[in-house]
């Protein structure tokens, strides 16, 4: 990052690896707002979300760890990957099905949000941007997402105070507004990115495990940038067989990458990792430097560059790209994470959780330090 040091590589020495809870089960339903029994979860029945257009059916779960603050609680909401098969309200449980985002809430004491997806037909998928075609009546999911935070900290008296009528009452828990995270994995991860180009004010920070900013044809219709709002961590892999680290296209999706607006050098087509980190970098995002990261792929869908400081170095599998200090907007950070030679898909997402909720503790949203 010129005179920031944006070509920063750093080593990680540890890597907190979670692995999946064999035997889970979901969470007690919570006796009330307030509840008495936490660790518990809320498990309202389904919304007809009416954002826009016609109303969808739509679920969230809401896990509270025993020990809250009594105030300036934080929240944090994971956004799942593209699943299948699952039956409708399995696609908010999912949430649960690792333990890893729970085992998170329990630790550091955060409100744990699970939304679940749209169905298009076929499986639950985000409309992350330029998704609309998946669907025959196209979600409002950044809405919708923005819509459960709000249910978390509204009066638990009478429906509809989050702007949908006949909606269930709220929580009424003394949210701390200053630090509100929104992560999500695969198609999570693309809708993560969204919501934070949709609802700039809400979150303190975003993140992307296996995901991007956005699928499309390259140049039509790229999104703006939001102005410099919050944090944003990404982790790819760098062999990912499907959103893949240099780009290329996804079966039913099309192109991923493309040319990205306000950036030096502009009008070619980028690989994902070359097109999101520029995205939140830019001046009119984040307030950072607007020089550009050194190429990290040969071309579209091409091959990843080998990483001479560490990638392929034996027990060395991981680097950072990191702008600690982003220009007149001290606080934000702007980090991507390279997961080195991993050849799954899953690998970045199952491995993403405590990494990301640690970054979410250490960036609570701009001047509520």
């Amino acid at each position: 990052m010129g005179n920031r040091a944006m070509n920063r590589f750093v080593q990680l020495t540890t890597l907190l690896l979670l692995s999946a809870v064999s035997g889970w089960a979901l969470p007690k339903t919570c006796n009330g707002p307030p509840p008495t029994n936490a660790p518990c979860a809320y498990y309202p029945a389904a919304i007809a979300w009416t954002g826009i257009g016609a109303a969808i059916e739509r679920y969230v779960d809401i896990y509270i760890p025993s020990g809250l603050p009594s105030t300036n609680i934080p929240v944090a909401v994971y956004l799942h990957p593209t699943l299948t098969g699952a039956p409708k309200r399995g696609q908010a449980d999912s949430c649960f099905s690792s333990g890893a985002f729970v085992s998170a809430a329990n630790k550091d004491k955060f409100i744990a949000i699970c939304p679940s997806s749209t169905y298009d037909g076929a499986k639950w998928v985000w409309n992350a941007i330029a998704l609309a075609g998946l669907f025959s009546s196209v979600p409002d999911d950044s809405g919708f997402i923005n819509y459960v935070i709000c249910l978390v900290s509204a009066p638990t008296s009478g429906g509809g105070a989050c702007s949908n009528s006949g909606g269930p009452a709220g929580y009424g828990f003394a949210v701390n507004t200053n630090l509100i995270g929104v992560i999500g994995g695969s198609s999570g991860g693309f809708m993560a990115n969204r919501f934070g180009i949709d609802f700039p004010n809400v979150p303190s920070m975003i993140g992307n495990a296996s995901g991007m900013i956005w699928a499309q044809t390259p140049g039509t219709g790229n999104p703006t940038p939001p102005g410099p709002k919050f944090s944003v961590i990404e982790l790819h892999s760098d062999n990912d067989p499907l959103v893949k680290f240099c780009g290329g296209t996804i079966a039913a999706w099309g192109q991923i990458g493309g040319a990205l607006p306000n950036i030096p050098s502009a009008g070619t087509t980028l690989s994902p990792v070359e097109g999101d980190i520029p995205f939140w970098i830019n001046s009119t995002s984040n307030n950072c430097n607007a020089s550009r990261y050194s190429a990290l792929c040969t071309a579209v869908n091409g091959a990843p560059i080998p990483d001479p400081f560490f990638c392929g170095v034996a027990g060395k599998f991981i680097t950072e790209y990191d702008d600690p200090a982003c220009n007149s907007t001290p606080g934000l950070e702007v980090k991507f994470i390279r997961v080195c030679n991993s050849t799954q898909h899953g690998f970045a997402i199952a491995n993403s959780i405590s990494t990301m909720i640690q970054f979410f503790f250490a960036h609570p949203k701009l001047g509520g330090h």
